[in-house]
């Protein structure tokens, strides 16, 4: 039901994989990378790891997370969860925002100029604006979604039915 993880002070890195009992978890707060996979953890309490620089969570009951402390994050991945707010303006150091299969509603990423990579869909966000990301270099997002400002880098525009072929594959898997 629960790990912790305060303790392991040496421990970097914290995977946790196809744990539907675990409910909770602590970290220590020289953790750099989490990435949890198929629990049911629905909260995280992340304010001490100041040395984070990846988050991963994917398929779980995520309804809420808080970057405001964690300004070392370089990259933050969260899948098919219920989280619908996520603030990423105090990450000056972000490179890659992936969100996808939730009811994200919109995204500010004005603030983060080292942004290289993008990929909101299969959400509810109906405009990106990038004016302020000049190191773009890949956008995915949804069908319809307006991308506001101008950017080199590549555009991919997600179809309804892409997105439910790829949910069909890792169904598979």
């Amino acid at each position: 039901k629960r790990l912790d993880f305060s303790k392991n002070k040496k421990l970097r890195d914290v995977t946790v994989n196809k744990a539907k009992a675990l409910e909770e978890i602590t970290f220590n707060k020289n953790c750099e990378t989490v990435c949890l996979y198929n629990t049911s953890v629905k909260e995280l309490n992340l304010k001490s790891m100041k040395k984070l620089e990846y988050f991963d969570y994917f398929n779980g009951p995520l309804e809420s997370i808080d970057f405001s402390n964690n300004t070392n994050l370089e990259q933050v991945d969260i899948e098919n969860t219920t989280v619908k707010a996520v603030d990423i303006k105090m990450l000056k150091k972000l490179k890659c925002f992936i969100y996808w299969d939730g009811p994200l509603e919109e995204i500010d990423i004005s603030n983060n100029p080292e942004l290289e990579t993008v990929k909101v869909f299969d959400s509810n966000v109906k405009v990106l604006d990038v004016s302020n990301n000049p190191k773009l270099k890949r956008i995915e997002v949804d069908e319809g979604t307006e991308i506001i400002g101008e950017t080199n880098a590549e555009i991919i525009y997600w179809t309804k039915e892409e997105i439910e072929r790829v949910k069909e594959k890792s169904k598979d898997n």
